[in-house]
């Protein structure tokens, strides 16, 4: 890695679609928005026991 690369303070991304099948795409973000619900669930369920 260049010098240059160490004092990179932003990153950007090629568009997604120019990277992955949208058909992949498309997958994994409803595999995305999935585990995001569950991670809300579990947040939820910590924060009831937490005021237990």
């Amino acid at each position: 890695l260049g010098a240059g690369f160490a004092n990179q303070t932003e990153v950007k991304a090629a568009g997604s679609e120019e990277n992955v099948p949208k058909q992949q795409y498309n997958a994994l973000w409803e595999e995305n928005e999935d585990l995001r619900g569950r991670e809300r669930k579990y947040i939820a369920k910590l924060e009831k026991e937490e005021i237990q």
